[in-house]
């Protein structure tokens, strides 16, 4: 019989960013007849590194950088996640699917955004991923310039998410118990009914490993239980074993 391991769905990153919970009176602007019908962004943030449940590598890779430069930027807000950051606003845009205002952060806090930006409100059926395409492209929208900048302020923090469906599970961290003994060292994780001996040579490992196949792999002392042994194969970075 075997032990069952439980596979979990861990929570995987989506990208840093700036909770803004100060918009310096923005929410209260009146903006013209076209953004009535859309809805109030709950959650404003600025987008400070977009993840998208990738690792470092094919994030950087999907950002179009060196996996050295989103790997310091990714470090660089690690180091910073809570931290209180005030930036300011400029302008408003009114698109019929959303409304948004682009701002201007510290210069040592990393952004991948060339224009970073806040959501204020937007269409339920807009794409999450709108402002950047209207910035991208060029795309016309009305500006409305604020007569002063506006003072926001917000922390910076990591969002996470569920795996997208069909991803596939996590193992959870698997804890070991070691011990060292006179002859052998054991190594025993907490999900496995196994454990890995080491012995002073591969000549005394083999020794045992005869006198185990002579006994049948039955214990002596216990009539009826038997057990298995077999020669240890290191894993290699592909996955396959020696």
């Amino acid at each position: 019989d075997t032990w069952p391991v439980v596979e979990a769905m861990q929570r995987v990153n989506l990208f840093w960013k700036l909770a803004v919970d100060d918009l310096g009176g923005l929410e209260k602007l009146q903006l013209p007849a076209p953004a009535s019908h859309l809805e109030k962004i709950e959650e404003p943030h600025v987008t400070l590194l977009f993840f998208g449940g990738r690792d470092e590598k094919k994030a950087a890779q999907k950002a179009g950088r060196s996996l050295a430069e989103f790997a310091n930027m990714n470090s660089t807000l690690s180091a910073r996640e809570g931290e209180r950051v005030s930036f300011t606003a400029h302008t408003v845009f009114v698109h019929p699917e959303v409304v948004f205002v682009t701002v201007s952060l510290p210069n040592d806090l990393p952004c991948d955004n060339q224009q970073p930006y806040v959501k204020l409100q937007a269409s339920p059926s807009a794409d999450g991923s709108i402002v950047r395409s209207i910035l991208e492209r060029g795309l016309f929208v009305k500006g409305i310039p604020l007569p002063e900048p506006v003072l926001l302020s917000g922390r910076i923090e990591m969002e996470t998410g569920e795996p997208l469906p069909g991803a596939r599970p996590c193992r959870p961290p698997r804890l070991a118990d070691e011990s060292q003994g006179a002859w052998v060292h054991v190594k025993k994780h907490n999900s496995m009914c196994c454990a890995v001996v080491r012995f002073p040579s591969s000549e005394i490992r083999d020794a045992v490993l005869d006198q185990a196949r002579a006994a049948a792999f039955q214990f002596a002392q216990y009539p009826g239980i038997s057990f298995d042994m077999k020669p240890h194969k290191e894993k290699l970075d592909g996955g396959a074993r020696e």
